[in-house]
């Protein structure tokens, strides 16, 4: 048997649209994929750009390209799915069959491009003539949105060299997943690598030139942009028409059993958001974070062994602006009276460490840093221990950064660690002490 007719006989994953849960499935699934080949169908040209602005907002050190490769084993093609051959495992395309061995499809939002109110004129480019097109077409962008996928956008955008202004309606960045001060790092970040941010604003009209194209924006203050490209990090949700009158497809919702598996459907998956977890005869919201559900597909389908859940989640990081910002443990910007909030600023606004723990005991809760990361081995023993805040600021001193200089970095925290938990044991030795004095009235 020759080479070539392995390569055909190779078993074949399919991944079917973009998004989060789509991106941390390729980040477990690229190091070791076992023999498969995989290709991913996007909808659109303009998603190639979506595609890398999720690599590089999550760390994936791949860049992807619409060119065909011979004799690859990791293909990114567009293409209109019309149909699913479910008896074949194929799918039906305009350009013939494709087969596939495990289908996952990504029902995920992704951000809408807006260039022409005749934009479809730009479908026949490939996707990398279309990024080609817009880097040579469009000189000023705006990002519409506030969230890390907004951020991205806008950070990709600059480095292709436009001129970028990122407009959010909200008060600052990222307000439903970063606290205030570490959000204003980023924004200023972003602002030092020349991306223009209004926030509180709304864009009220679009000004359309003679032919349909984008000639700039008014907001609703009155204020008009030049633009010729806007895009909206919160587009709309995939239509899988090819999947209506299925059992497990709804045409808003998918319904999954155990590992993602479409009902009745062996072979296809579904990950992302809207998704209804079949339980007991019925069908409940599956509320499981998009990074765990991308994770434990590819860990299924690899069909390796599944790792102890440990007691404390850990996520891998988020590239921001060029800043990592890394959370662990049960981390929320809603922190209660039940817990203690440490945040501690470098002088050079690109690194920040914050801890939250335990009022009653000072046991640690969870830990958020920008700029810095910790080895996850030292993590997992740290939260798995229960550890005390004073112990875990203590062994950071032994503990090594991934960034030189950490030393000096470790003793400010440390130092000014001391001086509040100092305060925040004084307040609280009163209480103690009545405790105390309870047990022995």
């Amino acid at each position: 048997m020759n080479s070539s007719s392995k390569k055909e006989r190779s078993k074949h994953i399919v991944l079917m649209g973009i998004g989060l849960s789509g991106i941390e499935f390729l980040k477990e699934w690229l190091p070791a994929p076992n023999g498969f080949r995989l290709t991913i169908i996007a909808e659109h040209p303009s998603d190639l750009f979506y595609l890398n602005a999720l690599c590089a907002l999550k760390g994936l050190n791949r860049s992807f390209s619409s060119e065909p490769k011979k004799l690859s084993d990791l293909q990114f093609i567009v293409a209109s799915v019309e149909a699913i051959d479910f008896d074949k495992m194929s799918l039906l395309m305009p350009d013939g069959p494709l087969g596939f061995d495990r289908l996952v499809v990504v029902n995920e939002p992704k951000p809408k491009l807006l260039i022409h109110r005749k934009g479809d004129f730009l479908r026949h480019l490939t996707a990398d003539d279309y990024l080609y097109w817009i880097q040579e077409s469009v000189r000023e962008a705006i990002v519409r949105g506030d969230g890390f996928m907004a951020i991205a956008m806008a950070d990709q955008l600059q480095r292709m060299g436009l001129r970028v202004t990122l407009i959010s309606s909200e008060s600052r960045l990222a307000i439903q997943s970063m606290p205030e001060e570490e959000a204003c790092l980023v924004a200023k970040q972003l602002k030092g690598s020349g991306v223009h941010l209004i926030f509180n604003e709304i864009i009220s009209n679009y000004l359309l030139g003679e032919e349909g194209e984008i000639r700039g924006v008014r907001l609703d203050s009155g204020k008009e942009l030049p633009v010729q490209a806007v895009i909206h990090e919160k587009g709309n949700f995939p239509d899988f028409f090819f999947l209506r009158g299925q059992p497990a497809y709804s045409g808003e919702s998918f319904r999954v059993g155990p590992n993602y598996g479409l009902e009745t459907k062996d072979g296809i998956f579904a990950i992302g958001q809207n998704l209804k977890g079949l339980h007991a005869g019925s069908a409940e919201d599956l509320k499981i974070p998009l990074s765990t559900q991308g994770i434990t597909l590819a860990r299924y389908l690899k069909e390796s062994s599944l790792q102890e859940a440990e007691t404390f989640e850990w996520k891998d990081p988020y590239q921001l602006a060029g800043l990592d910002w890394c959370t662990y443990g049960d981390f929320s910007t809603f922190w209660g009276d039940s817990s203690h909030n440490f945040y501690w600023e470098h002088p050079n606004g690109e690194i920040a460490f914050r801890l939250l723990f335990r009022q009653h005991d000072y046991s640690i809760l969870a830990l958020a840093t920008l700029g810095i990361t910790f080895d996850q081995e030292f993590l997992t023993n740290a939260f798995n221990e229960r550890c005390k805040a004073l112990d875990f600021i203590n062994k950071m001193k032994s503990e090594v950064f991934s960034r030189e200089s950490s030393e000096d970095m470790i003793l400010l925290i440390s130092k000014a660690f001391a001086v509040e938990f100092k305060g925040i044991k004084n307040e609280n030795r009163t209480s103690l002490f009545s405790k105390i004095l309870e047990k022995f009235l």
